[in-house]
């Protein structure tokens, strides 16, 4: 898949070069562009709030984001005086990363190397990496049990007191299982192995993260068609 970037109310060449889209590419684009702009309930025509096609150009729109289609992903970047590309991507991730409910740190996108991957690539491997997390911490603490033993014939006081005594426990076990530098520590470490497995070629990451799996959820959540991912 190719990746294409420019910013809103600016265009990009429709033709041959590595800064252009063939005219199939285009139409595809528009498409999506289409779609989206019924989805998001905004003005225009054909698609032409967020992207106009212009026979020889595309030009973005008043919307920022990320349109995928077959075989190619096009970021619309905000147009934010002051900042690069880079400075804008990062940005822009973030705003987009907030849409499906997911924080993110400075220090990750520093890890992923923003400069070098798509949005949507950045997105899958932050969303990757924090249900990866979620799912160790789920599992090593388990299931809440505040069930005491021999409850029968005790006042509701008396039971009361038992099942807190055993919550207070239950509290302190998790605390002492679920702290920051454990999740920082974690973290870091399956993104490291992630990128790692990535850059070398290796198939290693599906041992950390079922990669069908992971790309259904997070177009569920983003709401595009895992279509394109196939």
């Amino acid at each position: 898949m190719i990746r294409r970037s420019v910013r809103e109310w600016e265009c990009l060449h429709i033709g041959q070069g590595a800064d252009s889209v063939s005219r199939l590419e285009a139409t595809r684009l528009m498409a999506v562009a289409h779609r989206a702009q019924r989805a998001l309930r905004i003005g225009g025509e054909n698609g032409d709030s967020i992207l106009i096609d212009r026979g020889h150009l595309l030009r973005a729109g008043q919307v920022v984001g990320i349109l995928a289609a077959s075989g190619v992903t096009l970021e619309i970047l905000p147009k934010i005086d002051g900042l690069d590309n880079g400075a804008t991507r990062l940005n822009l991730v973030r705003m987009l990363a907030r849409t499906i409910n997911l924080s993110i740190a400075d220090g990750a996108l520093t890890k992923l190397g923003h400069q070098h991957f798509d949005l949507l690539e950045i997105l899958i491997r932050l969303y990757a990496a924090a249900l990866a997390t979620a799912a160790n911490f789920r599992e090593q603490v388990g299931n809440l049990d505040v069930m005491p033993s021999g409850p029968n014939g005790k006042t509701a006081v008396e039971l009361g007191d038992m099942i807190w005594s055993i919550a207070d426990e239950e509290v302190n076990r998790i605390t002492n299982i679920v702290t920051r530098d454990k999740i920082d520590g974690f973290v870091a470490d399956v993104m490291q192995k992630i990128e790692l497995s990535l850059a070398g070629d290796s198939v290693a990451w599906k041992a950390i993260i079922p990669g069908k799996i992971i790309i259904r959820k997070f177009c569920g959540v983003a709401g595009l068609d895992y279509e394109f991912f196939r």
